[in-house]
């Protein structure tokens, strides 16, 4: 069967203009909403930008402060470390101290009556060794020497005794020796045993430690005389 359209020309007409209206109107609706769906992605991007760059200044503003804060309390740090060094260079030297007036008593007692002293240096201990002392005088004979030597190894605290030189005092223009009862001159190096704990050189104090180079009593005093 063949369609037949019953509306009338004139409406016919009125009709296909406001359906072409009505398209044109929705297309126009559709690109505006498309504009407002890009316009507000735009809005929103940009806020979480704005945002994070607010964000990125405050992290930039903390980090200035603490390097700034860090800075000042530099010293603060320096100084501790300082403090905490000094105290324990003061505990090392405080542990190796060495006891030099009981040792120079117990040499004192080990010297025989007949054995005089012409000087004694003291020198501290070392990383590698303990302290020391070397010690010249003189003796009636060699075999005093020898004897004198004995009583100086059997002292406490003293790790070896060592002649490092012995000769006959004659004398002046004679072969015989003198009348003095001091005939054979000798220097001798004790070393002494290192204090426990100790971790550095830790030189003689106080009058009863001689410096080196100092004669710590006359040639013609004798030593006190007395047991071990």
């Amino acid at each position: 069967m063949k369609a037949i359209n019953l509306v009338p020309r004139e409406q016919r007409r009125s009709f296909g203009v406001l359906q072409g209206l009505g398209l044109g109107t929705t297309a126009l609706f559709g690109a505006l909403s498309l504009a407002f769906v890009v316009v507000a992605a735009y809005v929103v991007l940009a806020n979480g930008v704005t945002s994070k760059k607010t964000e990125l200044a405050d992290v930039q503003a903390q980090q200035t402060a603490a390097t700034r804060k860090v800075a000042q309390l530099k010293p603060y740090a320096e100084l501790e470390q300082l403090r905490t060094s000094l105290l324990e260079r003061v505990k090392s030297v405080a542990g190796s101290r060495y006891d030099w007036p009981g040792t120079l008593a117990r040499i004192a007692r080990a010297f025989p009556s007949n054995a005089s002293l012409d000087s004694l240096d003291g020198t501290g201990a070392s990383d590698s060794s303990g302290p020391s002392i070397t010690m010249s005088g003189c003796t009636p004979s060699h075999n005093a020497a020898a004897l004198l030597i004995d009583h100086l190894r059997a002292v406490k605290g003293v790790a070896g005794v060592s002649l490092q030189s012995s000769k006959v005092e004659t004398a002046s223009g004679t072969d015989t020796a003198p009348s003095t009862g001091c005939s054979e001159k000798f220097q001798l190096n004790v070393s002494l045993e290192a204090p426990a704990g100790a971790a550095a050189a830790t030189p003689a104090a106080g009058a009863a430690t001689p410096a080196p180079g100092t004669t710590a009593t006359p040639a013609s005093t004798p030593a006190t005389g007395g047991t071990k």
